[in-house]
């Protein structure tokens, strides 16, 4: 009905509330309800052992076939933390905990410390279960909070991943309850993924590298580049709670001007009222990292960039990936587009 009503109306679906719904069908769930999770459910047995959100994608998949139009063009879920993040707790326990839970939106190996007790690995996840089910779908985390909306580990623990690790293309975000109010840290940390210069400019929409690593501690999203203004943004985020650490930056070979053309910069940390710029540097520089801070780097580019799908670098292995940072110093090499 809303494609024959609007054939050019994007549709997001299934909305799954949480990882039993990824898993299960309300049938099941309110039959280990009544008898236990014991690992025999009916209704998955009836299916073959499918996970539920798999198979609905497989079915409005057969059924866009049959009818002649794709009746879904965003897969989405919600996610929420299982451990206690999802509330105003800043004790130190807890904000280490929530830089160890984001691990669980790309983390193969980060075991979920709740009662889920998995590998969650959620964008992966949800990557190999479109490419199994439906190829073409972009995928949404369309709600989501880590809590502590009011505190700087509520921006540099978990704001930074969901909006910039993880890779989900979203239609748009959404969250439970009133949109965190425009003096606290998570909004400030949206806006330098969102609106980082005030006119609208954001985090580049088209990623320039994978296999990224990152640490509990420190992390750096994807570089990506902008469709509109070709710029190549870069973030780097110390998370912990009270450790420097240093980034030695080299972006070599980028299509940004000559080796002393200026890289903007602009920094949100605890303590200060607002976002605040830093002095230019040329593409060879050290950058400071204060402890639970963000430090966003942007590079305009001189020559437009293909932009169509997500592309891995060619070069050797110096250059054909970008380093995530730890503690100690280590170097961001970011080499240009093939």
């Amino acid at each position: 009905m809303i494609k024959a009503a609007d054939p050019g109306a994007i549709v997001v679906a299934p909305e799954a509330w949480g990882w039993l719904e990824y898993l299960y069908s309300g049938s099941d769930f309110q039959y280990a309800i009544e008898h236990g999770w014991n690992g025999t459910y009916p209704d998955r047995i009836a299916h073959g052992g499918a996970d539920q959100w798999p198979w609905i994608l497989s079915g409005l998949r057969g059924e866009s076939a049959r009818r002649g139009v794709r009746l879904l063009d965003v897969a989405t879920v919600h996610y929420y933390p299982q451990g206690g993040e999802f509330s105003s707790d800043t004790s130190n326990s807890m904000q280490l905990r929530r830089n160890r839970s984001t691990r669980s939106l790309w983390d193969p190996s980060y075991r979920d410390e709740t009662w889920i007790g998995e590998e969650i690995n959620l964008v992966p996840r949800l990557r190999d279960w479109v490419a199994s089910s439906d190829p073409g779908l972009k995928i949404g985390i369309t709600e989501y909070s880590w809590g502590a909306d009011g505190h700087i580990n509520g921006a540099t623990g978990a704001k930074p991943t969901c909006l910039g690790s993880s890779g989900a293309k979203a239609s748009g975000s959404r969250r439970d309850g009133p949109t965190p109010a425009a003096s606290t840290p998570t909004l400030k940390a949206v806006a330098m993924y969102r609106n980082y210069d005030g006119n609208g400019s954001g985090f580049g929409d088209h990623e320039r590298a994978r296999g990224l690593r990152r640490t509990p501690t420190t992390s750096l999203p994807s570089p990506r580049c902008g469709s509109t203004d070709n710029a190549l943004t870069v973030m780097l985020i110390n998370k912990q709670l009270s450790t420097s650490a240093t980034a030695r930056v080299r972006m070599a070979n980028s299509r940004a001007g000559n080796e002393g053309s200026g890289v903007a910069a602009q920094r949100f940390e605890p303590n200060r009222a607002d976002r605040r710029p830093l002095s230019s540097r040329n593409r060879r520089s050290r950058r400071p990292l204060p402890p639970q801070s963000i430090t966003l780097l942007v590079v305009p580019q001189t020559a437009p960039q293909r932009k169509r799908g997500v592309r891995r670098w060619r070069g050797g292995a110096a250059d054909s990936r970008a380093t995530s940072l730890d503690p100690r110093s280590e170097t961001l090499s970011l080499p240009s587009a093939p």
